[in-house]
């Protein structure tokens, strides 16, 4: 799972088994996509960056799927208001 919250987390359109899946600190998929990967990886622009396409993806794959209640996702809407992704945040608030 972590390699693909990694690979959500630079914007790759893919489609997980369950992206639902937490994993370190709470962490999704989803939520990673969201943050745009921020502070995840060195390999990643370091504070992350806009993903609406992985985001819409992840959604479309499992329809009310939500940013978990936990400080990752609260971590990853507040990256994506950093960032100014309306679009991100429009998709997430949506749910």
């Amino acid at each position: 799972m972590r390699r693909f919250m990694l690979l959500a987390g630079m914007g790759m359109g893919l489609v997980a088994a369950d992206a639902r899946a937490p994993g370190a600190r709470g962490a999704t998929a989803l939520s990673q996509a969201v943050s745009g990967g921020a502070l995840s990886d060195i390999d990643l622009p370091l504070l992350g960056g806009c993903h609406p396409e992985t985001v819409r993806t992840l959604k479309e794959h499992q329809p009310g799927l939500d940013l978990p209640d936990t400080v990752a996702g609260w971590n990853a809407l507040w990256w994506a208001k950093f960032h100014g992704c309306r679009e991100v945040i429009d998709l997430v608030r949506r749910s």
